[in-house]
């Protein structure tokens, strides 16, 4: 029993590994999109026509919005398993997940959203211009 609840939290701790790469390495591409998008749409040298530019403005919002959802889903997954890890923590008599700190305001969680409603803003702003 005890055998299989170990087995089961080193599953689990690895899962929740794997849901923090993820949400970093998808973070990522998302910068390196935006990176692509915006010199593509600024750049002074590149005349790209209207409807790109509509086009270019479209996608950029489109990438926001789906980057967000996965992250939040991300996210999601990541709590559920550090929640089950707690759970499995209890009956093992052991403190990884259940002692870390408080996250208030200033998370990483909140920074990240602060950061994909700052794109947003930015290319729905282009439709104004």
């Amino acid at each position: 029993m005890c055998e299989h609840k170990y087995k089961e939290f080193e599953e689990i701790s690895n899962n929740v590994r794997h849901w923090e790469r993820m949400r970093w390495v998808s973070m990522t591409v998302f910068m390196a999109i935006m990176a692509v998008s915006f010199n593509a749409y600024f750049s002074s040298g590149t005349q790209i026509g209207q409807f790109n530019s509509y086009l270019l403005r479209i996608t950029g919002i489109a990438m926001v919005a789906v980057f967000w959802v996965q992250d939040e889903r991300i996210v999601a997954y990541w709590k559920s398993t550090r929640e089950r890890a707690k759970e499995v923590e209890k009956e093992l008599g052991i403190k990884v997940f259940s002692i870390t700190p408080h996250r208030g305001l200033f998370s990483s969680g909140t920074a990240v959203r602060i950061l994909y409603s700052i794109f947003l803003i930015l290319w729905v702003f282009q439709f104004f211009l």
